[in-house]
């Protein structure tokens, strides 16, 4: 999941386009539980699991040149 979001972000950048968390998140089918119906509140928890995504694979990008395995 993690590479699916960062390969959407890429895809978005190289076209020259700005999307949005939320957006990326419908793409790729990430869901993320919630128990209100505050829609500002639930875009906030994507957003954030979105964000938590991307980093992960950037991370594991950088450990694999890194020669960090594990």
């Amino acid at each position: 999941m993690a590479f699916d979001v960062y390969e959407q972000i890429l895809l978005a950048e190289s076209d020259g386009e700005k999307v949005s968390n939320y957006k990326l998140a419908k793409v790729v089918g990430l869901k993320v539980g919630s128990r209100t119906t505050d829609e500002a509140y639930e875009h906030r928890k994507i957003s954030v699991a979105v964000t938590r995504k991307k980093k992960t694979a950037i991370d594991a990008i950088i450990n694999v040149v890194e020669g960090k395995f594990g």
